[in-house]
């Protein structure tokens, strides 16, 4: 597979079989995405990897937060803009209404949401679970550095014959993640990520989500 073929292909897996991911093959991806670029070498981030019983207690730990909180705790830094404008609103909402429809819940069927939507917080059944932290004190230009290795991860994965899901959401519980992984405040969490192999049987394998044009999205300057 080329990179073309990786990034064509590359797609949000939110359901995965019950199969591991060796652990040597795990250390290689992750070995070569932080070759991943930073702003002046500074590699800001820092991986924290989840499998086995570590995963499913750190999932517990989250699940039982939500309980006693369904809102979350304060992100750092914020998931969205608040009030989110257009036309991100409308890009987001379409991104959940075809998750929602392939899975055949009505939007009046709150529960059901909510079930589905808890399902983030178990790394949607992947065998592996990342969680991105970086120091605190970094700025924003820094928080681009964590994308770049993410979609590194991500490509190298899918070069590999395996499928990811990076997640936002981890961001409304930060306080928790820190207990749990034992980090202290100095850390700010900055995302998830699952990663396994994809179960294609499921309806939401292949959503194919939307992206807008590259003359909607893409200002060419010069002759």
């Amino acid at each position: 597979m080329n990179v073309t073929e990786a990034v064509l292909s590359r797609a949000s897996a939110r359901a995965y079989l019950d199969q591991p991911v060796e652990p040597e093959l795990l250390r290689e991806i992750l070995a070569a995405a932080l070759r991943a670029p930073s702003g002046g070498n500074l590699q800001p981030w820092h991986v924290h990897v989840l499998t086995g019983a570590a995963k499913q207690n750190f999932s517990q730990r989250i699940l039982d937060s939500f309980s006693n909180n369904p809102m979350g705790e304060s992100p750092d830094p914020k998931m969205y803009p608040e009030p989110l404008p257009s036309p991100y609103k409308e890009r987001r909402a379409v991104c959940g209404t075809m998750l929602y429809d392939a899975l055949a819940i009505p939007k009046e069927d709150k529960q059901a949401r909510i079930v589905q939507a808890l399902k983030n917080y178990e790394f949607f059944g992947a065998p592996v679970g990342l969680i991105f932290t970086m120091p605190s004190y970094m700025v924003e230009a820094q928080a681009i550095d964590m994308g770049i290795l993410m979609q590194s991860i991500m490509l190298l994965a899918k070069d590999r014959g395996l499928d990811t899901c990076p997640q936002v959401i981890w961001r409304m519980w930060p306080q928790t993640i820190r207990s749990a992984l034992d980090i202290g405040d100095a850390q700010h969490v900055m995302g998830g990520m699952c990663l396994g192999y994809a179960d294609t049987a499921s309806p939401v394998a292949n959503l194919g989500v939307p992206r807008d044009s590259l003359d909607a999205l893409v200002s060419f300057h010069g002759d």
